[in-house]
């Protein structure tokens, strides 16, 4: 999942924290979206749990980096009319 890292040393630069954050966004979309297709296709050997929970995580990761999106936007709209 997207973590704070625990040092400094390792934190990077907002930049590459954003492309990795994104891409586990994007990393469990394709999750839930291949579980899906499983369970579409051979719903004996899927278990629903598994969807369902794939599921709640994509949408999770992805309500999660909206907000974030937002707010930094909306950060940036306020430090713009500051000058």
């Amino acid at each position: 999942g997207i973590q704070p890292s625990g040092g400094a040393e390792n934190s990077g630069d907002f930049a590459s924290l954003l492309m990795q954050g994104l891409q586990e966004v994007n990393g469990l979309q394709n999750d839930a979206s291949q579980i899906s297709l499983a369970a579409a296709l051979n719903p004996d050997e899927v278990d629903a749990h598994d969807v369902t929970i794939a599921a709640a995580k994509a949408e999770l990761a992805l309500n999660l980096t909206k907000n974030i999106v937002d707010r930094v936007i909306q950060g940036y709209k306020d430090i713009s009319n500051l000058r």
